[in-house]
């Protein structure tokens, strides 16, 4: 996001946050079907009307932003959750967007929830930390050795770390 200082129309001045023009660019020629590779075969935008694209685009982030803050606030809530969001889609009209919504917030749960068993796993390897410690030495010490022009012993030593999970 960039942001830009901004006269507003009582003499005040106001923090706009814009989205990041470069990135809604792409997504505007992908969605016209030139793919951004400049080879033709898409739709083109003229200048203006991208920038009124993104101008729109920023004013219904902020919008819905705005909604969803109002309906989280009075909930007594400091967190906006995409309950509110998909709330506040509703309460400014925006109903067709729900069912998308609710599916990328379902996705987007399903991967956290794979993301954080992946990290518990490699966490949980089964092993102490001096066990850890001595075969991260062991490892070490076999890359220096293949870094100096031997290969390294490729087979653990004899009651190594190594051999025991083998």
């Amino acid at each position: 996001r960039r942001r830009r200082r901004r006269t507003t129309m009582d003499g005040g001045l106001d923090d706009e946050v814009g989205l990041p023009k470069a990135t809604l660019s792409k997504m505007i020629n992908e969605a016209l079907g030139g793919g951004g590779d400049g080879l033709g075969g898409g739709l083109r935008m003229a200048n203006d009307c991208r920038d009124a694209v993104i101008e729109c685009c920023t004013e219904f982030i902020n919008a819905v932003s705005a909604e969803s803050n109002e309906l989280s606030t009075k909930d007594g809530k400091s967190t906006i959750t995409a309950e509110y969001v998909i709330r506040a889609l509703r309460a400014l009209g925006f109903e067709s967007y729900e069912t998308e919504c609710a599916i990328a917030r379902d996705e987007h749960k399903e991967e956290e929830t794979h993301k954080r068993e992946t990290k518990k796993k490699k966490k949980n390897i089964g092993l102490s930390a001096e066990e850890a410690i001595a075969m991260q030495q062991e490892l070490f010490a076999k890359a220096k050795a293949r870094m100096e022009g031997g290969e390294g012993d490729t087979a653990p030593a004899p009651g190594g770390v190594l051999g025991s999970l083998g």
